[in-house]
């Protein structure tokens, strides 16, 4: 946003960098540029009025209607700015475009930087983008002197991160960063265009560029200094609400930025900090429950995890997404009574509505936030004392069931009820859960998990048909996992040469799956082949020599041989 003061230069370096005034010099050309720029305009009448009179301002749709003809005529180019910057700020954006033209479509303002950047501004708020990127292409060449004009760059910029051209975005606030380094919103909107283009680039395999990463994260942090700084000065005490908005994005971008570099503890503080200043923004609230649960997903990957940070991370991940989804209803239902209750005041309302520069929160996003309850609900359960597991799982259907009601082909749902239901030995209903997954989506990991239900239910051939489909040879569709539970199959069909055979493609597809060492050692035992057996086993003893499982199974071969070697 725009922070606007009648900063001079005596003021200080963080004062001018938050407090800069737009100096939009009217720049006059002999270019003639008399012709409608944006003739798909004319249907609108927006801008045909504006061409009648050299000296006539008014622009006949953008007239203020307080004003009679003869005082609407009388108006400055400064006044019908005015005019217009209040119609963008109303969020009357074809309002504002009609002024803005009204001043464009005279050669001596045909540059003006401030009519062209508004302009560009309104044609986005409107979805325009190929409009306001015009606009402001102009806007940008304005800057006389063949100097590009900063400030039209960092509108130019943030157009460009709408629309996900990352590195055109990165330049043009770049540029605006070189023209002001201190400039707290050219820097804030640099360092975020450098995460998302790291995260972009590195995901496409350009890892050299994922540098942008860090270094995106450091220019959000020279922001958060200085905005922090401001809030300690007196002399913008009067500004308090407009720094804390500012400082509270800044902790989000550089939150999201150390999520992608996989520093949690400081992104989960950065997070925890945005949505502190702006409960009411839900996106803020959206990605902190996700990164409690990246979090969670990374500790439950150590050895040993600690079960009581654990299980406070998914907690707080599941607290958060419950947040959300309040306030994200109550908006649904305030946007669906076409603003009826308006008046309400329950603290939900209250907290859900965004501010004048915040989009509000995409309400179809919902489905999604009970589905991520429910997967935090059946993690936690892991770490959970046994007799309260059972609970979890419980309302991790009744959050699957409140997404399929909403959505009902949403697949992940199904998949997440498929597995509370395992968990609860209802195998019938997991079978159902999982096979709709299945015919929605094709999901090999719905087959798989459908494979260990028919297990349980002893449908043993559907089991096996299941986890052969997932581990097919012939289409190269590998899973260690598969392999290893249609051993487990063939050894209680007693059919262990089959289970050898699967256990070995289990290995040979993790060599790291020690769990099949120790079911081929045993199939190899039950058929009498203990030299193999022993070498399975010692592979376990090698691979995890504080485990007793090795060195027991081999001493019972040892046994069984007759001789200890």
């Amino acid at each position: 946003m725009f922070l606007r003061s009648a900063a001079c230069e005596s003021q200080n370096a963080l004062a001018f960098c938050l407090c800069f005034i737009l100096c939009w010099a009217c720049v006059a050309t002999a270019q003639d540029t008399a012709d409608d720029l944006f003739p798909d305009l004319d249907e609108l009448g927006n801008e045909s009025a504006a061409e009648e009179t050299p000296g006539d301002f008014s622009a006949a749709d953008g007239a203020d209607p307080a004003l009679d003809d003869e005082e609407q005529e009388k108006l400055t180019p400064e006044q019908v700015l005015e005019q217009a910057d209040q119609s963008l700020e109303d969020g009357k954006y074809l309002e504002a475009i009609s002024r803005y033209s009204s001043i464009l479509n005279h050669p001596q303002f045909s540059n003006n930087v401030r009519a062209l950047v508004g302009r560009g501004k309104a044609f986005a708020k409107l979805g325009n983008f190929d409009l306001a990127l015009n606009s402001l292409d102009r806007a940008v060449g304005a800057g006389g002197m063949g100097k590009a004009n900063p400030f039209a760059l960092n509108e130019r910029g943030k157009i460009y991160l709408e629309i996900e051209k990352f590195n055109e975005a990165v330049l043009d606030f770049e540029k605006a960063v070189e023209a002001f380094p201190t400039q707290v919103e050219f820097l804030k909107n640099y360092g975020k265009a450098l995460i998302k283009q790291g995260a972009k680039e590195s995901q496409l395999g350009d890892f050299e560029a994922a540098a942008n990463v860090p270094k995106g994260v450091g220019a959000l942090s020279t922001v958060i200094s200085n905005l922090s700084d401001l809030l300690e000065n007196p002399a913008f005490v009067d500004r308090q609400e407009l720094i804390e908005a500012e400082l509270s994005e800044a902790y989000f971008e550089r939150g999201i930025g150390q999520l992608l570099m996989r520093d949690t503890a400081n992104a989960l503080a950065d997070l925890e900090n945005a949505r502190e200043r702006a409960p009411e923004n839900l996106e803020y609230s959206d990605r902190l429950a996700a990164g409690y649960f990246q979090r969670a997903i990374e500790q439950g990957q150590l050895f040993p995890a600690d079960p009581a940070e654990l299980i406070t991370n998914y907690t707080n991940a599941i607290s958060t997404l419950e947040d959300t989804i309040e306030k994200a209803e109550a908006q649904e239902a305030k946007e669906e009574a076409g603003g009826e209750n308006a008046d309400a005041d329950t603290d939900a309302e209250q907290a859900s509505q965004p501010s004048r520069d915040q989009k509000p929160y995409d309400t179809q996003r919902i489905p999604g936030l009970y589905a991520r309850i429910a997967s935090a609900r059946i993690e936690l359960a892991k770490y959970m004392p046994t007799e309260e597991r059972a609970e979890h799982y419980r309302v991790a259907i009744e959050s699957c069931q409140k997404t399929l009601d909403r959505e009902p082909q949403f697949g992940d749902a199904y998949l997440l009820l498929g597995t509370a239901y395992r968990m609860l030995h209802d195998y019938g209903k997991a079978i159902e859960a999982f096979s709709e997954t299945v015919w929605l989506s094709g999901s090999n990991e719905a087959r798989f998990r459908r494979g260990i239900a028919y297990y349980y239910q002893n449908e043993l051939g559907l089991a096996l048909r299941d986890f052969h489909t997932v581990h097919d040879l012939r289409t190269g569709s590998k899973d260690s996992r598969a392999q290893f539970w249609a051993g487990i199959v063939h050894m209680k069909n007693q059919d262990y040469y089959d289970a050898i055979e699967s256990f070995s493609n289990c290995i040979s597809a993790n060599p790291r799956y020690v769990l099949a060492y120790t079911n081929r050692g045993t199939a190899y035992l039950k058929l009498g082949k203990y030299d193999r057996a022993i070498k399975d086993f010692n592979e376990i003893i090698r691979r995890q020599p504080s485990s007793s499982k090795g060195h027991q199974l081999r001493e019972v071969v040892y046994q069984l041989k007759g001789s200890r070697n």
